[in-house]
């Protein structure tokens, strides 16, 4: 696929200690890439390196295979977890200020400011300064500020912050609307779930390393392990095949002992008179797949 941003063997350190150790990772054109990892595992630092903020001490970045200059600079869009609008200035004149900082002719900004205003359903805060909004609408304006540019590639620092559900949702229908456009987004999150919602592949860092890396669902199928998600009355406690049971609402997951095979577990279950409503490959959601390798990372 073709790249929109490679990243080879990153490595920093701050006053002697390693924050970052060969990070590589690439980011395909019109996808939307996670970038996760637990609080100080040096997502910001990569982050801040990809946005020249800071050089690293070793390795390289490259954007459609140049280094960043001030023309890719400009097709950049950055949505930081530290919001920056400006409290005492009124709405419009901000968004302005921010698009014609990315060098847009005024009725550009017009029409992408009408448009987005409009699309995250906060066209009447328009003429309010930003000390008048509540946090939400904060948050819908600081987004704004990077689409208006209409930027190839985002990177968005904890977007869904403070977000009700409904408002949630509407981020993610933007986002899902970006990637159809062919955008690029990098999005750091912790809400897992959401992860799984949006993004096509992953990097997740652990103590400055690269611990997962790769297509999500794969990934996810990687840490199925050797478990069904069963529907029945059928008692199942107490069988030796069985690793661990856990109930689900109506369901059960059941983790099998390694070397069962599940489709003659299930099997044996029906000649001792076992009924399913339903059974399936059980996967683990990537909330949990987070913390077993960040446990694991602590052994």
């Amino acid at each position: 696929m073709d790249a929109f941003l490679t990243v080879e063997r990153l490595n920093k350190s701050f006053d002697g200690s390693q924050v970052l150790t060969d990070i590589s990772f690439e980011v395909y054109r019109g996808e939307i890439f996670g970038l996760l990892g637990p609080n100080g595992a040096g997502k910001t630092t990569t982050i801040r390196l990809l946005l020249d903020l800071i050089r690293p001490d070793e390795g390289s970045i490259h954007y459609n295979g140049s280094r960043l200059s001030p023309d890719i600079k400009n097709k950049i869009s950055y949505l930081p977890e530290e919001r920056g609008l400006y409290r005492k200035q009124r709405v419009q004149d901000q968004l302005f200020y921010f698009a014609r900082l990315k060098g847009l002719a005024p009725s550009t900004i017009q029409r992408n400011m009408e448009y987005y205003l409009n699309r995250l359903e906060i066209s009447e805060a328009k003429k309010k300064r930003v000390d008048a909004l509540s946090k939400g609408m904060q948050q819908k304006i600081q987004f704004i500020t990077c689409l208006i540019s209409d930027p190839e590639f985002l990177i968005l620092d904890e977007p869904f912050m403070g977000l009700d559900p409904v408002n949630v949702r509407l981020f993610s229908e933007v986002m899902r609307e970006l990637k159809e456009k062919k955008k690029t987004i990098i999005l750091s999150t912790h809400q897992m779930n959401l992860v799984e919602e949006l993004c096509d592949r992953i990097l997740m860092i652990n103590r400055g390393k690269a611990v997962l890396y790769g297509n999500l669902q794969e990934i996810i199928h990687q840490f199925a392990g050797n478990t069904l998600l069963i529907r029945t009355d059928f008692p199942i406690e107490g069988n030796e095949q069985v690793k661990s049971l856990k109930r689900e609402g109506n369901a059960i997951r059941v983790e099998l002992q390694p070397e069962v095979n599940p489709m003659e577990f299930l099997k044996l279950l029906i000649e001792k008179g076992a009924d399913f409503q339903s059974f399936e490959k059980s996967y683990l959601p990537l909330d949990e797949i987070f913390v077993r390798v960040v446990q694991q990372g602590k052994g």
